[in-house]
């Protein structure tokens, strides 16, 4: 790894561990910051392992302790799925690893029903919001059916 990217990685992991302090200010700092890296990551960000090591065992983790803030939070969690985890699920460029460990963090995610039943009222239900609930359903069902994960894709077959 080169050092700048070992650099943004310590920097961002720095924030998603200054998102769960309880300061309210150092929230919405690193949360911000979070936000802005997310945005201008690019394609290093959405193709290094160890970004997406770190959106997995330190960015989820930071938005799902930041929850209770949701009403604060919705545009950057409204970011966090559509330009990570869909991106990655979607884009034929990202590596089958990154594509599984998207799904090992949408499982954790998704274990909370609330969490699932959150994504649709607060995204899906207001016509502001992009409709990240039927999107994550949608990627799901291709993922479920053997598309976007490889170079194969499974048809399923019908009687």
């Amino acid at each position: 790894m080169h050092t700048l990217q070992k650099d943004a990685y310590l920097v961002f992991r720095s924030m998603c561990k200054l998102s769960t302090k309880n300061e309210i200010k150092s929230k919405v700092l690193s949360l911000e910051i979070l936000l802005e890296i997310v945005k201008a990551g690019g394609v290093a960000f959405h193709s290094s392992d160890i970004f997406i090591s770190g959106i997995k065992h330190h960015l989820c983790v930071s938005l799902t302790q930041n929850m209770m803030f949701k009403v604060h939070l919705k545009p950057q969690i409204e970011v966090f799925f559509q330009y990570i985890l869909l991106h990655i699920l979607e884009a034929k460029s990202s590596s089958l690893q990154h594509k599984i460990q998207v799904l090992e963090a949408l499982t954790w995610i998704c274990q909370n029903p609330q969490t699932v039943v959150g994504l649709y009222v607060n995204y899906d239900c207001d016509w502001k919001a992009r409709n990240l609930f039927q999107s994550l359903v949608y990627n799901l069902n291709i993922v479920a059916w053997g598309g976007h994960l490889g170079e194969v894709s499974v048809i399923p077959e019908t009687v």
